[in-house]
């Protein structure tokens, strides 16, 4: 149930997000270019007014005082020079919006309500793009080293739940200027993910606890000791372990491991099938 409520939020957040920032920032994005165009054209212009600039001043020597007063007063050679790269930098912003929204789509694999053959990798590189605010706060950098894998069966969003929990784990136990590593290997199997951080480790005494839902090592109000239970709950339903390696003061690596095919007998997918009619709206766009 706790499960299928976060799905059905993520749907709804998604869905939220397509239409509240897709259509305004594309017409932004078009405005730009636009922008853009019309600015080299003023720039071409303003070149040929100062290669004319002596027969002005021999013509109307008042116009031409009054222009150069202006043209100083607003430092158009400095303008003229960084308008470009101006405009080149918010494009590049506008173009890391469009990603983050891209790959809050791929993470909630809105058209793949079914189970699917997958590269993992896919949907890990977009869950690191959406944490990545999170990480840079804390001053964390993640290291992804993903090797090429086989397709593997599931149900994506749900895979893709797992990476989101692990990984913002990782980056709230590293310290700041940590690093991350999100490694992916293949076996003859199956796949092997793991996370490792480099932070304060876990207790020995409450290792065995972590997997239990509600128990937290994070402040009050910080966690709600759900994101390891629900993970776990997820993996086994795919025929998948998870494992954890600590060490007090040294970090702590997850090892994820799932088969090609489930092991098991998945259910079917009623909760993100919610998800997919909680985002239909999205699918359209």
């Amino acid at each position: 149930m706790v499960s299928t409520a976060k799905l059905a939020g993520l749907g709804g957040m998604v869905a939220g997000v397509a239409h509240e920032i897709n259509n305004p920032l594309s017409f932004v994005s078009n405005n730009v270019c636009v922008l853009q165009r019309d600015l080299a054209e003023i720039i071409a212009v303003l070149a040929l007014y100062r290669h004319s600039e002596p027969i002005l001043e021999a013509e109307s020597p008042e116009k031409h005082a009054t222009i150069r007063e202006l043209w100083g007063r607003v430092d158009m050679d400095y303008t003229l020079e960084n308008l470009p790269g101006l405009l080149d930098r918010t494009r590049d912003g506008l173009r890391r919006i469009q990603q983050i929204v891209k790959d809050l789509r791929v993470f909630a694999r809105l058209d793949e309500s079914d189970l699917n053959e997958v590269d993992l990798n896919a949907g890990i590189e977009s869950t690191v793009n959406i944490v990545l605010g999170h990480a840079k706060k804390k001053q964390v950098k993640i290291e992804l080293q993903l090797q090429a894998l086989p397709l593997v069966t599931c149900f994506p969003a749900k895979i893709n739940q797992v990476i989101m929990n692990l990984v913002s784990n990782a980056i709230d136990a590293s310290p700041e200027y940590g690093v991350i590593a999100v490694r992916t290997i293949a076996k003859a199997d199956g796949v092997r993910i793991e996370v490792q951080d480099h932070g304060s480790g876990i207790e020995p005494e409450v290792r065995d606890q972590i997997f239990d839902p509600f128990f937290t090592t994070k402040p009050v109000g910080v966690g709600t000791g759900l994101g390891l239970s629900i993970s776990y709950g997820i993996l086994q339903d795919h025929g998948g372990t998870i494992d954890v390696e600590s060490v007090v003061g040294q970090g702590t690596t997850f090892s994820v491991i799932l088969p090609l095919k489930p092991i098991v007998k998945l259910k079917s997918q009623e909760n993100t099938s919610r998800v997919g009619v909680a985002l239909a709206e999205w699918g359209e766009m």
